[in-house]
């Protein structure tokens, strides 16, 4: 077969492909990439058949449906470009129709260039090259055909390269492609215009099969035709929610309009590489909540002297991978949402503190803020005279900085004339300042002018001391939920002190420091955790029981929560400075009673004189229960997991836990994997039970297993059955751990168990197995070692004959 048949080959193959590309992009509405394709289509077509032809009439007939798709191939090309980049809405329908002019005007030039000869000067065969081909003498119009292409190819390519440097990450590797695509087969067509190759064969549509292969590429695997940049661009610019993307090294990538408007600051970034930590750092809300991906954070934002609230969403961006890549940040205005969230709860507050302060304070006072009426309640509430109140102003009744605050709202709301509600406090006849609602209405005449005000207060205090009491609670609640389910979990009683600790400080005042004494058998107390403290201090500080309750209770014995005030100012009383240098004035103690005995006290201390109340108080007792109880249940727990991974008798590992352990710690680890395993039986136990019962046969099991325990090296050992044992040594060979296990024998007969007057030697036998070289099943290792052993139990019996 001629060569120029494989090229047509490849041409019609390619052919079919692009068709089929463009099908593709038809049936999902893209039909300017259908066009594009077209035009490549008709051009390889015709172009397949010219090689197949040696005869100049059928050549020129085929060259003339070449260029129904190249004259047309730069205009489809180039209007490929303006749809895919987004340019295309900007260039009006008028202008795109325009461009059609000249390849029609080519394409009449080629067509009749028999009777002009300015497209093609001559056209013949050269027969001189591996095949007969065209050879093309070019006219004038065959070089305007090329410069109109060109000229189209370069601004197209000048489309794509904007296009990348404006497009997000996601976008860019499409465009690139079709850079690459767009290229290869403009550098194939100048080859071939000017002659760089020693033969005339035009590698253009070869090189346009390369480029619909790279095409279909970008179609089919990187979601070309589902995703445009003008696609983004249309959906991110029109969104009401601010967004901003954000490479992998937290450079800003772009933002729309939306963000645009919420943070001015943006309008002062470069996209490129801009460290949104150092474009943002006024922004502090945003850049903490940056490294919470997958979460809401509600923050503010002044925008134009308003303040708004923002819903602001952290999501990853991920490649096929599943490689983040970088984030995308949401902002979604929720500031009416969140005023009337606001708005609510004050409602709310208000009418709940209206039902509950019946009767209320009442007073009214003239345009001048001078007092002209008042009720008993207010009065009451003042501990004033009538007379003290009629004819006074504010600033002649409460203390100047009160005072100011409330002619300057006094003022406000009749200059506005409006209805005002207010909380504040309000010193009490007691002397304590109560919690307070204002309700102010403005008395207005028939002129519409101010003549005063009517004020009525609501005491809120019980009502915040109540919230305040259940907040606590629940606090309390979900503290002994978390302590309960943490029992199991820990194992240091400390830490499980160190939790009780820090739950009662967040639940009765964060701000506080404290600390869990406890008892030791000399009567003195000693810091086991704290909070607050420095731990050089904890561990030096000790106070005899008796000083404790010389300090809390005058001597007495304290049997429930006592609190001491005034700290600083008592002689005596040594109290560690807080961590921060800071004197402790003032302490609530608890004691922590367990089973009827004082096991230690609950300490919570404040650097504030008079912080703590009776409600303290009745949150400690209930504390310092909870708290004795889980110290209980610990104890509990740690027994029973005692029980169940430890034999009773020799305080060593039972059968159970030491299976459990090989499998978990030794069999899978690859750090230890080799080691010796070794089977033990007790020789003569069962004699030793018949003649001086079992209690002395349980002193022959301690006292082996107390020798096992004092082998060298790193071993684990476990109590398997009733007179068996089981050994692991780890970094031994066979050599030394026989002559340790014989040194052992040696001890034992040196040291007999001595009853009535009788030497009971602990004697025993064993047998050895080499993990991994002999076995590697657990049961196989047991087996071999059982084996050896009842072995060296046969010797040691036929050696004692």
């Amino acid at each position: 077969m001629n060569i120029n048949y494989y090229f047509s080959f490849v041409l019609f193959i390619s052919t079919f492909g692009l068709g089929f590309i463009g099908y593709f992009a038809w049936k999902r509405e893209k039909s300017y990439i259908s066009v594009c394709l077209l035009t490549v289509a008709i051009y390889q077509f015709g172009y397949a058949f010219e090689l197949l032809y040696a005869n100049i009439g059928w050549i020129k007939f085929w060259i003339k449906v070449e260029y129904l798709g190249i004259v047309f191939l730069p205009l489809a090309w180039f209007i490929f470009a303006l749809n895919f980049t987004g340019y295309r809405d900007k260039i009006k329908t008028y202008n795109i129709k325009l461009l059609f002019i000249m390849p029609v005007i080519i394409l009449i030039m080629n067509y009749t260039n028999d009777f002009h000869h300015l497209f093609y000067i001559n056209l013949s065969i050269n027969y001189d090259g591996i095949f007969p081909i065209a050879e093309i003498v070019k006219g004038p119009w065959y070089w305007i055909n090329i410069t109109y292409t060109y000229t189209l190819m370069f601004i197209g390519l000048a489309v794509f390269i904007s296009a990348y440097f404006k497009s997000i990450p996601i976008v860019r590797k499409q465009i690139i492609l079709l850079i690459i695509a767009w290229v290869i087969p403009w550098i194939s067509d100048m080859i071939y215009m000017f002659k760089l190759l020693p033969f005339e064969l035009d590698l253009c549509p070869l090189a346009f099969t390369i480029a619909g292969i790279i095409s279909s590429f970008a179609i089919l695997n990187v979601k070309l035709i589902k995703l445009t940049p003008i696609a983004i661009e249309k959906v991110f610019s029109n969104m009401l929610d601010g967004v901003i993307i954000l490479d992998n090294q937290n450079n800003v990538v772009n933002f729309n309009d939306s963000a645009q408007k919420i943070i001015s600051q943006l309008e002062h970034i470069d996209t490129r590489d801009k460290d949104i930590e150092k474009s943002l750092i006024e922004y502090k809300e945003i850049l903490k909540a940056l490294n919470n991906a997958g979460e809401e954070s509600l923050l503010f934002i002044k925008n134009d002297e308003k303040l708004k609230y923002y819903k602001m969403d952290v999501n990853n961006i991920y490649d096929n991978l599943a490689k983040t890549i970088g984030k995308i940040l949401t902002f979604n205005d929720v500031t009416e949402i969140e005023l009337n969230r606001k708005k609510l709860a004050d409602n709310f507050n208000f009418l709940q503190t209206l039902t509950d302060a019946i009767p209320n304070p009442i007073y009214s006072k003239d345009e001048h803020g001078i007092y002209n009426h008042c009720n008993i309640a207010f009065t009451d509430f003042l501990g004033l005279k009538m007379e003290d109140v009629i004819g006074s102003t504010a600033n002649q009744i409460f203390e100047k900085d009160l005072a100011e605050i409330y002619v300057g709202l006094d003022k406000q709301i009749m200059d506005k004339k409006q209805t005002q509600a207010y909380e504040s406090k309000l010193l009490h006849k007691d002397g304590s300042y109560h919690d307070v609602i204002f309700n102010k209405s403005v008395i207005i005449d028939e002129q519409g002018i101010s003549k005063g005000l009517v004020g009525v207060i609501l005491d809120i205090t019980e009502q915040k001391k109540n919230e305040e009491k259940i907040n606590k609670l629940l606090k309390l609640k979900e503290a002994m939920i978390k302590i309960g389910y943490s029992i199991n979990e820990i194992t240091n009683i400390n830490d499980l002190l160190q939790l009780i600790l820090n739950e009662v400080i967040t639940c009765i005042d964060h701000r506080s420091s404290g600390s869990v004494l406890i008892l030791d058998e000399d009567k003195n107390l000693n810091i086991a955790v704290a909070k607050g403290y420095s731990s050089d201090d904890m561990v030096s500080f000790s106070i005899a029981l008796e000083d404790h309750f010389l300090w809390f209770n005058k001597g007495e014995k304290i049997d429930k929560t006592v609190i001491l005030n005034g700290i600083d100012k008592l002689g005596g009383v040594h109290m560690l400075d807080t961590v921060e240098g800071i004197c402790i004035k003032s302490s609530i103690c608890a004691p922590i009673i367990i089973e009827g005995d004082l096991y230690g006290f609950l300490n919570i201390d404040s650097e504030y004189d008079d912080i703590f109340n009776e409600l303290e108080v009745e949150l400690m007792e209930y504390m310092r229960n909870q708290a004795a109880n889980a110290i209980i249940k610990h104890r509990m727990y740690e027994k029973i997991l005692y029980l169940s991974r430890y034999d009773k008798l020799t305080n060593i590992y039972n059968r159970s836990y030491f299976e459990q352990m090989f499998y978990m710690d030794i069999y899978n680890n690859e750090d230890r994997n080799k080691f010796l395993l070794v089977i033990f039986d007790l020789n003569g136990l069962k004699s030793t039970n018949d003649n001086y019962g079992h209690l002395i046969g349980d002193e022959l099991i301690k006292s082996f297993a107390t020798g096992l325990t004092h082998l060298s090296g790193e071993n684990i050992i476990a109590r398997f059955g009733g007179d068996e044992f089981v050994l692991i040594s780890f970094g031994v060979d066979y050599e030394n751990l026989i002559n340790r296990l014989e040194s052992l024998k040696g001890y034992f007969n040196d040291n007999p168990i001595i009853v009535e007057h009788k030497h009971i030697v602990c004697s025993f036998s064993y047998g050895i197995v080499d993990y991994p070289a002999e076995a590697k099943n657990f049961n196989e290792l047991i087996r071999i070692a059982d084996e050896r052993m009842y072995e060296n139990k046969r010797r040691t019996k036929a050696q004692n004959i």
